[in-house]
This record gives structure tokens, sequence and C-alpha cells, in this order.
């Protein structure tokens, strides 16, 4: 098959939308299918695969990290995908790239899937509008884009129920992206570099260092963590906005000599990152599906992480994972569960078994069907 892939995010911006698509794209070559990428260009950033094609695009406005591209005058066209055989379009996202795929798929008659895994309405505060008009606008705009393609794909159950609340009359199926699992499974320890203890006991996030993300819930179990006999430190590894309120809001706490921000890492380094740490600890509420859970739990770490919309979905507890509610006092008691050394033997045991289900080319054989059955 020659498959168009479709998204306003890709690399070298590190968030889920990016990882979904690199992994698909590598899964889906190596199954023997050829696949384009059409994504915004990012400034100073170049592909070395042919098959990448990036379109003009200026800053999102309040988010530097982000593009909205221009497709006005793209070269993406009718042309391009007769010439390419293009078999079947995969949109990733609801932005002017989507809207590009949505009417190619349209106008040349070809299936078209959209694959829905942004809870968007808990990104609205990025935008200087209302939140309740911009919430609004998510719904509307969100049942618009879906009900004009041929399928739509969501992460986790609770996006069905999501988009059916918006109007969504279309076919919707679960389809969940996978990790590369061999990736994570080796890497050098980084804790020297970090000025990190050897002895001491390491939690870590690694993300986006942004609103959504609910950080400062980390942070503030710290005070209590700090009064236990072991040394214990925490990791946010990621940049984002809100980094300097973040560090800002640890000296208040009194624990910013116990939290370590590294900024960004390449993602070549990640897998360091994981083997010079001890435990993964999540705390997002609006989390799709969390592959970054899958990431670490593949380099063996226990996940002590609140039970929230796509987290309750993905992660089984005590299959690696240990899940709580919103509750300062019951994910410190899960952290301290994890200092027993046989406990934490076992969980570290468990999160390598429950990753094998999530590994890359398990999702790309279940793509692969549903492409088929739209062709």
């Amino acid at each position: 098959m020659n498959i168009a892939i479709f998204t306003d995010t890709f690399v070298p911006q590190i968030n889920g939308v990016s990882e979904v698509i690199k992994n698909l794209k590598k899964g889906l070559e190596l199954h023997g299918h050829k696949v384009w990428v059409i994504a915004p260009h990012l400034k100073g950033y170049y592909d070395s695969d042919p098959h990448i094609i990036r379109l003009p695009a200026i800053v999102f406005p309040g988010v530097s990290e982000h593009r909205i591209s221009l497709p006005v005058f793209s070269k993406i066209n009718s042309r391009f995908i007769k010439k390419e055989k293009i078999d079947i379009i995969h949109s990733q996202t609801i932005g002017p790239v989507g809207l590009m795929a949505m009417l190619l798929a349209l106008k040349m008659k070809l299936p078209h899937i959209h694959h829905y895994q942004t809870f968007f309405e808990d990104y609205v505060h990025y935008v200087k509008l209302p939140k309740a008009f911009s919430k609004y606008s998510v719904r509307k705009i969100s049942c618009w884009f879906c009900n004009r393609t041929d399928l739509v794909t969501v992460p986790t159950y609770p996006f069905k129920t999501l988009l059916e609340s918006y109007g969504v009359t279309q076919k919707i199926k679960l389809w969940q992206s996978g990790i590369d699992i061999n990736r994570f499974k080796k890497g050098n320890s980084i804790r020297s570099e970090l000025k990190i203890p050897s002895d001491a006991f390491v939690l870590v996030f690694v993300g986006r260092v942004a609103k959504e993300k609910n950080i400062s819930f980390l942070i503030e179990i710290m005070p209590s963590l700090s009064h236990l006999k072991r040394d214990i430190r925490l990791l946010i590894v990621g940049d984002g906005p809100v980094r300097k309120e973040l560090e800002d809001y640890a000296k208040i706490l009194k624990v910013r000599d116990k939290i370590i921000f590294t900024g960004y890492i390449p993602p070549e380094r990640i897998p360091d990152v994981y083997h010079s740490s001890d435990v993964f600890v999540f705390s997002s509420l609006t989390e799709t599906q969390g592959l970054v859970t899958f990431e670490a739990m593949a380099a063996g770490l226990p996940v002590v992480a609140v039970s929230a919309y796509g987290i309750k979905y993905t992660l089984q507890n005590c299959k690696g994972a240990l899940l709580v509610n919103l509750n300062h006092r019951d994910f410190i008691s899960q952290i301290e569960k994890l200092m027993d050394k046989n406990f934490y033997k076992k969980m570290s045991k468990n999160s390598l078994s429950f990753v094998k289900n999530y590994d890359y080319l398990c999702s790309t054989k279940e793509i692969e069907k549903i492409y088929k059955s739209l062709l």
C-alpha cells in the first residue's frame, strides 16, 4: 500500500502524536508499505528521509515550539496523490494539515482514516479566547471533521464516548499505538552527569513541562517524601512553558535542592534517563494513552500514576503500575511500597512483562487490518 500520513505536529517536536507517527511509519515500512508524512516545516530542521514532506509554517501564537502550516500554496495536491498512487489517507490531527487531508480525500475519493488522540478541551488555555467559547469550538470542529472521514480510531474507550457526546456518528474503532520496546531495554546511568547521588531513590517524569501535565502535583509530594530516611530526588526531564513557574514553586516548598530540571534531552538519550531512575511518576489528568509510561516500563521501571482518563484504561494496577486517585497521601504511600526491594523487583518484572503487548510491530498489524477493511 501507498499511505499518506497528514499531521500538524511531527519530529523534532517531542510529544505523543510525533511518537505515534514515527513508530507507525517505521512499522509500516518494515511490512513493505510506502509511507509519506506531510507535516509543518520547523526552521533549521531538515529531514534525510525524502518521504517526509514539509509544508510552509508559522509559529503558533503563545506556543513557540508548535507550528501552523500554510497549505494554500502546497505541492501536496491531487497531482501528488495521482503520481505517488496513494491508496489511503491517514490524518493524525484536525488542524490545517488535517483539513488538507480531509479535502484531498474527498476530492480524490480515497479512504480517509483519522486517529483522534488529543483531548483538545484541556489545551484551550493556549488560545487567547474565552474558555467556554474555545471548548464549544473544539467540540463543533471535532464533530464536523470526524463525520467527514471514513473511519475514526481512538487510543482508549473514553475518547469514543467523548466523540459520541460531541455528535460524531461516523464509525469509531479502538486502535492503540505502540513503542519500540528494544530501544529502551538498555541504557547507561547518567547520574553523575546530573549530579544525583548513586544511592538516591530517583523518581522521574519525562514529557512536556506544561500545565496539562499536572507536574505541580509531583512537586507537592516532595516535602513529605524528603522526611523519609531515603535520599529521594525528583527528575523532571523536558521543557515547556511552565518550567520557570515550577522551579519557583519548588523553591517556595523548600524542595528545590531535591528536584532536577534537566530541560530538553535528545530522544536518543532518554533510555539513559530511565536507566538512571528507579520509579516513573505520572500525574497527568488528561492523558490519552500515556506512551511515555510504556517507555519507562520497557526499561524495567515500575510506574506510579494517577488513575485518570486514558491511563486507567491502558495501565493495570500491580502489573508494573500502581494506580491511585489524585491524592497526595495515596501517591506517597505507593512510592514508599516500592522502596521495599522484594516488592520493587516484582513490580519491575511485571513492567517488562506487561509492556510486551505494546510493541509497535503489534500495533502495525492492527492498523494494516483497518486499512484493508477500508480498501
